[in-house]
């Protein structure tokens, strides 16, 4: 992967390395396992994406529950 200085001279616009590189990023979170349940042999290990997702549902879901106090 090239680094965005050497992309952005190539493309002479700094928004297409980023909109390149995002879903690259995102395909990486997908594939990559949490490295403390691989470290641990845990079988079927989530992924960094499944974990985003799942905290950010909780933190949705807190925000709702703490906000009504």
């Amino acid at each position: 992967m090239r680094s965005v200085e050497e992309s952005e001279s190539m493309t002479g616009n700094s928004s297409a390395p980023s909109a390149i590189d995002f879903p690259t990023l995102c395909h990486r979170l997908k594939i990559t396992k949490l490295k403390g349940w691989i470290n641990h042999w845990i079988k079927g290990p989530e992924s960094i994406a499944d974990h985003m997702y799942s905290v950010s549902l909780m933190a949705l879901i807190a925000d709702d529950c703490f906000s009504s106090l």
